[in-house]
């Protein structure tokens, strides 16, 4: 990823964070860094700090994007990944293929063929961001906070 924000003129500065008190100092210290945008790569942990960042976000106004859509409903900028809607399903078949006696080592990583975007049309105001119109336009819902649109991945060979 280094490599490529590099060919893009991107600077890219990783940190990790365990607490609140981290995720405090990781904004404090980007804005002092002239960091222009954080993209968080969510755990479990840091889901369940999604309002604190969204928080920490707005008050540094940093823009901030997500790989979970919960992180825009908490206030950040947009997020893009999985569609949730489809995670059942993928579960639902491993734990049937598993419970019919497969070997769940044998089992190929399922990738996802649909991916979601969201976009906090509140938060781009606040940040003087614009959205572009053909972003709006894509759009399968368009809400007060948000603009949703699913991306399907195309397939390897075509």
């Amino acid at each position: 990823m280094i490599d490529v924000a590099g060919k893009q003129g991107l600077r890219l500065a990783s940190f990790h964070a365990q607490s609140r008190d981290d995720l405090e100092g990781i904004f404090a210290r980007a804005k002092l860094d002239k960091i222009e945008g954080i993209v968080i790569v969510a755990d479990a942990q840091l889901i369940g700090q999604c309002e604190v960042i969204a928080q920490l976000a707005a008050k540094h106004a940093m823009p901030t994007i997500a790989t979970f859509s919960v992180f825009v409903d908490a206030g950040a900028l947009a997020s893009i990944g999985p569609d949730p809607r489809n995670v059942p399903k993928s579960v639902a078949r491993y734990v049937d293929a598993i419970l019919r006696g497969a070997n769940p080592a044998d089992m190929p990583v399922e990738q996802p063929a649909e991916f979601e975007v969201v976009v906090n049309q509140h938060t781009a105001d606040s940040l003087g961001v614009t959205v572009p119109k053909s972003v709006l336009l894509r759009g399968n819902e368009v809400l007060r906070r948000a603009v949703v649109f699913r991306l399907r991945r195309r397939p390897e060979n075509g």
